[in-house]
């Protein structure tokens, strides 16, 4: 179920998965909702907690008044599992644009962020990518499929 939560002044569109200790945030892709990534949240949520939420302007969010740059973005998210109370290490899987912030995110936050996965994603700057571990998980099987296709992960 989609929730709305006040941060910072603004309404912040959510949903949550999971009660499991280890925290994944899903960052979509630029014009993206989080509504594609629901299916994939509840079979991860069997094993992870997982945090999809819409950035400012996105689904039911409110427009901030900060810029649209991917700081802003990070820390619209940092605000976001704060007042959330979220505050173990996470895990970012970052789409498109998303991976622009996941990756930002875990230069910016290194203690919070312990693994980014990015999905069809660049950087505008590769060497920020060395300084972040990116994480493969284990003992993880996920099959996604489309009307046309399916894969296995």
């Amino acid at each position: 179920m989609n929730r709305l939560i006040e941060v910072n002044g603004y309404d912040v569109e959510y949903r949550l998965f999971g009660s499991e200790e280890r925290l994944i945030v899903i960052m979509t892709g630029m014009g993206g909702s989080f509504e594609e990534w629901v299916s994939l949240s509840e079979q991860l949520s069997e094993s992870y907690q997982v945090l999809l939420y819409h950035r400012s302007g996105y689904g039911e969010s409110k427009m901030n008044r900060r810029s649209s740059r991917t700081s802003s973005h990070l820390f619209e998210c940092t605000e976001l599992l704060n007042t959330l109370q979220l505050h173990q290490p996470i895990l970012i899987v970052g789409h498109s644009y998303g991976g622009l912030c996941a990756q930002h995110m875990a230069k910016v936050f290194p203690n919070r962020v312990v693994g980014v996965v990015l999905v069809d994603s660049t950087s505008h700057n590769l060497s920020i990518t060395w300084n972040v571990r990116f994480v493969r998980l284990l003992n993880f099987e996920c099959t996604c499929s489309t009307s046309n296709t399916q894969s296995t992960l």
